[in-house]
């Protein structure tokens, strides 16, 4: 279904907000740690832009999560720039680009990082490695026609992330560094995720 035969089926359905920034916004993308923030401008015109594909990224980011939080449950992981933060990025990338195009994906991916402050500048870069490695498989995925689930998707992101495809940051100091999300600003490096 093309965006405009979604946009035109919702309207006659009596759902004349789909498509609009009213609808737009009310879409939190699933955030670890955090209150989920309305989408901010980029995401916006997106959503607008491509609804079907703006919604499969919504939820997508919630499998991501939830499948982050139960793969590092009782690890002590903060899902924050580390092993399960950078798997969350590529397993969300990989399942939005096994489904739509590669550019599409890649600017969602974009502008979910667009309004990063800039004592996050370390993050963003680690994040937007991660949503390309990601990309770069669901690509994989969507060229050789090879249906995958998302829990097979999830594993294959994971051995990616264990072989050091994916990038992490350390230290981090969370207690003393809480206004930069644990980055020590001059110390914290972006290295290779690890097995563990």
């Amino acid at each position: 279904m093309t965006d405009s035969q979604f946009l035109q089926r919702n309207v006659s359905a009596n759902f004349p907000n789909i498509g609009t920034e009213t609808w737009a916004k009310t879409f939190r993308f699933a955030q670890p740690n955090a209150a989920e923030p309305v989408p901010n401008a980029q995401e916006v015109a997106l959503l607008i832009l491509h609804p079907v594909d703006g919604t499969i990224v919504f939820l997508s980011s919630r499998i991501a999560l939830t499948e982050a939080q139960n793969r590092w449950a009782g690890t002590g992981s903060t899902l924050t720039h580390d092993n399960a933060d950078a798997f969350r990025h590529a397993f969300w990338m990989a399942m939005n680009a096994s489904v739509m195009s590669e550019s599409v994906a890649r600017a969602f991916g974009e502008a979910h990082e667009s309004d990063t402050p800039a004592p996050l500048a370390l993050a963003k870069t680690m994040d937007l490695f991660n949503n390309n490695q990601g990309i770069a498989f669901g690509v994989y995925i969507h060229n050789t026609g090879n249906t995958r689930t998302s829990a097979q998707i999830a594993d294959d992101v994971d051995q990616l992330r264990k072989d050091g495809n994916f990038r992490k940051l350390v230290p981090l100091d969370f207690p003393n560094y809480p206004d930069s999300e644990g980055i020590i600003p001059g110390v914290t490096q972006l290295v290779p995720t690890t097995p563990n």
